[in-house]
Formats: structure tokens, C-alpha cells, sequence
């Protein structure tokens, strides 16, 4: 793999490999190189720092900006052009795309706060229903010769 030789005529080294002069002086040139595109990428990291817009804020959904807002998934979708919305697609009906800090941004300007969010809905819990019978109350066929109770 490197460009070696044996040097087994100097009785001091023994059996020794020895790099040759042309690999010494192509292990420096990489070396130079490294050092070289070192500098260049900490050049270029101050530059592109520099020009560098803030990070990218994620898109949320009308849902979501309706949750944060108080207002219905209607409102958000009526008010999506004055709402920064970004749409995400092509097609007659894409999904739209929502920015947190303009769609505030937009609510202070107008003299609008946003709504606290509503509660959550909690779930109605399900009723369990008695063993051998439908929903409707019906009673059931036993299987295999067995009545459950």
C-alpha cells in the first residue's frame, strides 16, 4: 500500500521497512494541503456566518395555529393569505403551512391577542357492556354449547 522498501543491507536497522524519500516528501505536501483547506474552511465558516439568516423556524398546520390562536380551523383558512401561509404543494387544494412567530406577529399588529388555547375535550369513557348481549340489548347465540353470564 505504501511506497516502501526493505533495508535489509544496513546491518544497524535490521529488517526494517524504510519509507523512500518521494513518499516523505508526498506525506508532507498532504499534510501542507490539510493544514491549507483547514484555513479555508475557517474562512469560509466566518463568511457563511456572516450572510447566514436566522434558523428556520418550523411550519405548523391551521389546526394547530387555531389550537394556539382560540380560533376555529374556518378563521385560520379564511385569514391564510394575511396569515403568511406557505402552501405546500401544487395541486388545486395543497396544504398550507403556518409560521408561529408571523401569525403573532400578525395578531399584535392588528391589535389582536392571541386567545388562551381551549381545553382539551376529554373523551366520554365507553360503557362495557354486559357479558352476552349487543349494544342494542339483543342476547346472544352461546357458542359451542356454552351460555357466558
Amino acid at each position: 500500500m505504501f511506497d516502501c522498501r526493505w533495508d535489509r543491507d544496513d546491518p544497524q536497522r535490521g529488517d526494517r521497512v524504510v519509507p523512500r524519500p518521494a513518499l516523505v516528501e508526498r506525506r508532507a505536501a498532504d499534510d501542507l494541503l490539510d493544514a491549507l483547506a483547514d484555513r479555508i474552511a475557517e474562512r469560509l465558516a466566518v463568511r457563511i456566518e456572516a450572510i447566514t439568516p436566522e434558523p428556520f423556524e418550523g411550519l405548523v398546520d391551521a389546526r394547530e395555529i387555531a389550537r394556539a390562536t382560540g380560533r376555529s380551523r374556518a378563521w385560520v383558512y379564511e385569514h391564510s393569505s394575511e396569515l403568511g401561509a406557505v402552501r405546500l404543494g401544487s395541486g388545486p387544494r395543497p396544504r398550507l403551512g403556518f409560521s408561529r412567530a408571523r401569525v403573532d406577529a400578525y395578531l399584535l399588529a392588528a391589535g389582536e391577542r392571541p386567545g388562551p388555547p381551549p381545553l382539551p375535550v376529554r373523551a366520554q369513557p365507553q360503557r362495557r357492556r354486559r357479558a352476552g348481549q349487543t349494544s342494542t340489548g339483543v342476547e346472544l347465540l352461546p357458542i359451542n354449547g356454552r351460555r357466558e353470564s
